[in-house]
């Protein structure tokens, strides 16, 4: 580590820290010409950036709020021993609960008013998935 740097990684986790709100800013200024595909690659690539930032933290415990249905949190299992979920929403846990155990869920996104189209979220299969857990809080 540097001298500036109080642990390791941390100048790595300020510049994170320091560029989200370009990250922010660039989902919140999406117009039609962005796809919902480059939407998701932005959000993969900010999840893989993230884990690979922590992998120095290899045989820590990590406790992940606001979890949602577990994207970051199971890309994050390939960086910690255990990593606990907590969400308040009840319906995104359940799902993280179901992408645990079977490793994909298929559902129906919107297309255009009542059009949807079918789609699959797959948990990677590098991804131990038994690291991770799942909690609901109010």
């Amino acid at each position: 580590t540097s001298a500036e740097e109080d642990w390791p990684g941390q100048s790595s986790a300020a510049n994170l820290w320091e560029n989200r709100s370009d990250t922010a800013s660039a989902l919140v200024e999406l117009d039609s010409s962005y796809s919902p595909p480059v939407v998701l690659q932005m959000s993969i690539n900010f999840n893989q950036q993230f884990t690979q930032l922590c992998s120095s933290y290899s045989n820590a415990n990590l406790l992940h709020l606001g979890c949602g249905v577990g994207s970051l949190t199971f890309e994050l299992c390939t960086a910690f021993e255990l990593v606990v979920g907590i969400d308040s929403s009840e319906p995104n846990v359940r799902l993280a609960r179901i992408l645990q155990h079977h490793g994909e869920i298929s559902y129906e996104l919107a297309d255009e008013g009542v059009l949807t189209e079918p789609r699959m979220a797959v948990v990677a299969s590098n991804i131990d998935r038994s690291r991770a857990a799942f909690f609901h809080v109010d």
